[in-house]
Parts: structure tokens; sequence; C-alpha cells
């Protein structure tokens, strides 16, 4: 009997260990599940679920970073929230103000998406209403800028690898090289530049057609460019394809905010006020 007493002592002193084993964080003997260090980490790299850090960053001195970040800011918050802080009208009226909106993004951006459905014919109907959609001739053009003019060759090439990919992913295109670098580059209604409207990057592009590049160009003294015409897009309405997924997230925040207008509507219909306005007066202007 007596030796089974000392194998229970001895299992429960063990438990907190074991515990602690399983967890893959512990701090000053508290433990920390995943969730809380997804939460620790979002101090670095944001509090979008999508975001985070990638496997290669995730080096142990990074994570020593991150850790000891954490640990010092949270010490900081708790001597500040020892002083006394909390107690403040003001510090309160600031946490709740900043509870409620970062409530309502989470929810519209989170949460509410997934209650609610939006119909073609929906988006078509947006589309169709939608002026700011519409655009003018615009030319997209990717630029080579040459550190000398020994990289001509080196250049030429490079830009013959560059493709218009669509407006966004054409951008992505834009990276530094040890002659350079290549940055894209629009002109919006290059028909209407004004009499006098001068910038040699446009001056050499503005007549060649879709996939020709100038030659080079001698621009801000020495420095020198290579343009390349991407894509000519004529004036005319973006594509439903091209705007299908930003028309998508408007209806969806204007769905979210006809919810929030509903949901306050019932609250004041079920309202039951008693107010003295005159005391109301008096506490606002500092007389009570």
């Amino acid at each position: 009997m007596r030796s089974f007493f000392i194998l229970l002592v001895a299992l429960l002193l063990a438990f907190p260990l074991l515990a602690q084993s399983t967890s893959p964080l512990v701090i000053d003997g508290k433990s920390y599940s995943c969730e809380e260090i997804k939460a620790m980490f979002s101090l670095d790299y944001g509090t979008c679920p999508t975001c985070g850090p990638k496997a290669e960053e995730l080096s142990k001195d990074n994570i020593d970073r991150i850790i000891n970040k954490w640990v010092t800011q949270k010490a900081i918050s708790d001597s500040i929230l020892a002083s006394g802080v909390e107690k403040s009208l003001t510090y309160q009226a600031e946490l709740e103000r900043f509870k409620q909106e970062l409530a309502r993004r989470v929810f519209q951006e989170e949460i509410f998406p997934k209650r609610v459905t939006v119909t073609e014919e929906e988006i078509n109907s947006f589309y169709e209403q939608a002026t700011w959609y519409e655009r003018p001739r615009t030319i997209f053009v990717a630029i080579a800028y040459l550190y000398d003019s020994t990289a001509v060759e080196k250049a030429t090439e490079e830009l013959a690898k560059v493709e218009y990919k669509g407006r966004e992913a054409s951008y992505e295109q834009s990276r530094g090289f040890e002659w350079g670098s290549i940055e894209i580059r629009e002109f919006a209604a290059p028909e209407e530049k004004q009499p006098g409207y001068e910038d040699p990057i446009f001056d050499a592009v503005k007549n060649l057609p879709e996939g020709k590049s100038s030659s080079p160009v001698s621009i801000e003294g020495e420095k020198k460019i290579i343009a390349k015409v991407l894509k000519v897009l004529p004036a005319g309405k973006i594509p439903l394809e091209e705007v299908k997924e930003d028309i998508k997230r408007q209806i969806i925040s204007n769905k979210a905010n006809e919810w929030e207008n509903k949901i306050g509507q019932n609250a004041l219909m079920k309202m039951n006020l008693s107010a003295d306005y005159e005391k109301i007066k008096n506490c606002l202007i500092g007389k009570q």
C-alpha cells in the first residue's frame, strides 16, 4: 500500500512535467498552445489568417527573436497595466472603441462572407452600373534602367522575358539585377497628354507596337533606359473577369453594412429611453 502511495505521488509530481513536454512552448513554467503561439507570432506577421512566416523563415534565430520580442512587450505591457492605467476612463473608452472596430472588421472579413452568397446576377448588375471600371487607352511598359551603357545586351535579354500577365501580375515582374533593374509602368490616355508634356520614357514608347523595345534612351544625365511595350489596352471598360473578385468583395461589404443598419434600427425601435438631458449636459460639460 505504501509503495502504491509513493507511486501515486510520483505520478502527480511528474504530471506537470509531462504536460509541459507535450507543449510546443513553455515560458516561465507556462505552457503555450499552438493557437497562443500563432497569436504571439502575429506581432511580426500581422493578424491576417493567411499571413505568417514561410517555412524557410523559421530558423532558430528568427523564432528566438520573435519570442524575445513577445516576452519583452508583454513585460512592458504588464508593468503599464499594473500602474493602474486600466482605471482611466480614457483607456476604457479607447479600449471599447478598439474592440468594437476590431470585432466589426473581423466579422466583415471572415465571418459574414461565409453567411452570405453573391449570385452571378448581382455581380453582373453591379458591373453594369459601376462607371469606375471605365479606363482610358493605356500602355503597359517594362523599363530597364541601366547602370552603364555596357549593360544594353543583358537588359535586352531580360526584357525579352517580360510579358503582359494582367495588371497586378505584370507589376510583380519588377526586380533588380547586377546591371540595373526592370520596372513596370503604365501610361494612361497617352493621346490626351497636354502640349509640352515631356517624359523621355513616354516619348520612346508612344508609337511602338506591342512587344517592341526602344533604343537606349538617356534620362537624368548619363543614366540610360530601354523600354518595351508589353500591352496596349484600348479605351473601354475593364473586362468583368478582371474585376469579378473585387466586385464580390464590394457586394459582401454592402450586404454587411445593410445587416448592421438593420440591427441598429431594430435596437432603436425596441429602446425604452429615459433620460434627464439637463443632467447629461451638465455631466458632459463638467458641472457634475
